[in-house]
């Protein structure tokens, strides 16, 4: 005070009047935001109490961590209000987690019980695999309750997953196999592509060949599955870089076409004009000569070119009023000609249509068709000069006659195949029933006359069917028990519906899953080469006997598959 009453000018006391100013704008800045956090923990509260009523314990929790954070940040004194609300909150929540551990508990032992059963379950690998992971993915969903039961829970729900994945293992690591050999397959591929580019006679290269090399390319890609995302990643890469070298190769050589047929069109559309039309239709003709040495380019451009090129030589063709007799007289000649040999189609489809009904000496009849058949389709196609307004008609003719033909010559054939088959069908029933014969020791001389009888009766035999036939009467019949020949019969279906990609009935799945998992084993190579048309048959004929009930049963089965090999 005695400072401030010698301060002749002022300037202490208005330092003071500052600092004070400065002192309550501070102080009303902090009992302000002290309000703010206070009304923000209120709200905090509220909401925390919200998640508790709609039983979300996991946002209830995080919602009262944020308040606590926000009661250390500020070093707030709860108001007697507020201190009694977060006791309410820690009571609903504390509530909460007894509920749910009362109600969580249960369903964690419903898990374990559902993972026991599919210990030693007979399950596929994938569907037992797929149930595991589901009863895995249920309990992550399950919130983390359960007080000190959590740990024993989890163990004994771990204990048995691991139990129960077990047969899964080996079918996996089969897989994870067939994976690598699949990569090394489609990496052997991409080394074929970059020897191909690198050694192949580009100045004289067969496009043909070169366009069947990259559909047999993408073709082969697609076949060697599965594989592993991440490795085959990389080599996909290697892969589209070798087909767009190679591809843009033939992309170069297709423009290069492209602007040879241009070429061609632009003189082409020059014969319009031209006084002369003997000289317009012979310079039409070497064009048209010049464009089938050129070869394809990109697919629209051929066909918009060609359309092109057509319609300006069709306009020197179509000069009628300016041909001579002579040049009418000789279309009308190919278009008879042409007329003749769809005429000549369609009388030799009724003579094969009664090879149907008179079967004897088809294969002479038979043979001498189609032979007649492709002189007459080369003789249609040496044909020139068709006027464009009836070649159409006439291709179309022909097409559809060559068609009718061949679906006739085709029942022919499959009626000479069921025919056959039919009779190889008797022969090996006979034989399977002179061998139960043979076996229970009753006299099999009758049943031996009749097979040779049934023998004898068939010309042609396919697949080496009858010396196999020969040599199991020759070596003595198979003794084994009856239930294991029954089951090596069965697997030979197996095989053959395998081969074919026919399903087996419901009744052998088992089984076949079973022969399937041995095969990966082997490899699928080695399960290809022993299911061959004539392995199989060879097998089955060597076979033991079996009852004649079963037998017709298994070996109409395996006959379907069998001889669509």
């Amino acid at each position: 005070h005695v400072e401030i009453a010698n301060d002749a000018n002022g300037e202490l006391l208005e330092a003071c009047r500052a600092i004070l100013v400065d002192y309550k704008q501070l102080k009303h800045s902090k009992e302000s935001e002290l309000k703010k956090q206070a009304l923000t923990i209120q709200n905090l509260i509220r909401k925390s109490s919200g998640a508790v009523d709609q039983g979300r314990l996991k946002q209830a929790l995080g919602i009262r961590h944020s308040i606590d954070e926000k009661i250390d940040q500020f070093n707030l004194t709860l108001s007697e209000y507020l201190q009694k609300k977060l006791t309410t909150l820690d009571e609903s929540i504390q509530k909460l987690i007894d509920w749910q551990a009362y109600a969580v508990v249960p369903k964690k032992e419903a898990l374990i019980e559902s993972m026991s059963k599919l210990v030693g379950a007979d399950l596929s690998p994938e569907v037992l695999s797929v149930k595991i992971k589901k009863l895995q993915d249920e309990w992550r969903e399950l919130k983390q309750s359960g007080g000190d039961n959590n740990e024993d829970l989890w163990q004994a729900f771990r204990s048995k997953a691991e139990e129960a994945y077990e047969p899964c293992k080996a079918y996996f690591e089969d897989l994870s196999k067939v994976r690598k050999e699949n990569l090394e397959k489609r990496r052997s591929l991409v080394k074929q592509l970059q020897d191909f580019d690198t050694q192949y006679d580009w100045d004289n290269a067969d496009w043909k060949t070169v366009e069947k090399v990259l559909r047999t390319a993408r073709k082969e890609l697609h076949e060697y599955v599965p594989v592993d995302r991440a490795d085959n990643k990389a080599l996909l890469v290697e892969f589209d870089a070798s087909m767009n070298i190679i591809q843009e190769r033939l992309n170069i050589e297709r423009n290069n076409n492209k602007a040879a047929k241009d070429l061609l069109v632009q003189q082409a559309e020059k014969l319009k004009d031209m006084s002369d039309l003997s000289q317009a239709i012979d310079a039409a003709k070497r064009l048209q000569s010049q464009w089938k040495l050129i070869g394809a380019c990109h697919y629209r451009d051929n066909e918009n070119l060609w359309k092109s090129f057509r319609a300006a030589c069709d306009v020197v063709f179509e000069r009628k009023s300016e041909v001579d007799a002579e040049q009418r007289g000789e279309i009308d000649k190919v278009i008879a000609q042409a007329n003749s040999y769809i005429a000549q189609l369609r009388d030799l489809d009724q003579k094969a249509k009664t090879l149907l009904v008179h079967s004897s000496d088809t294969e002479l009849s038979e043979g001498s068709i189609m032979k007649e058949k492709a002189n007459l389709s080369e003789q249609f196609k040496s044909l020139e000069n068709l006027p464009e307004k009836v070649a159409k008609a006439v291709e179309r003719d022909f097409a559809k006659s060559v068609s009718t033909l061949d679906d006739t010559l085709t029942r022919v054939k499959l009626k000479k195949n069921k025919d056959k088959l039919t009779a190889i069908h008797g022969c090996l029933k006979l034989f399977n029933t002179y061998q139960l014969r043979k076996v229970s020791g009753v006299d099999s001389n009758e049943a031996l006359e009749a097979l040779n009888t049934a023998m004898s009766s068939i010309q042609s035999w396919p697949d080496k069917i009858l010396p196999v036939l020969k040599k199991s009467i020759a070596e003595g019949v198979v003794e084994v028990d009856l239930n294991q020949a029954i089951n090596d019969k069965r697997i030979l279906c197996i095989r053959a519906e395998v081969a074919t990609s026919k399903e087996s009935p419901e009744s052998d799945k088992n089984l076949r899953m079973e022969y399937q998992v041995k095969m990966l084993q082997k490899g699928i190579a080695a399960a290809t080469e022993n299911n061959t048309r004539q392995i199989l048959i060879k097998e089955w004929i060597e076979s033991a006997a079996i009852d004649t009930e079963t037998y017709e049963v298994l070996f109409e089965r395996f006959l379907s598959s069998w001889q669509t090999l």
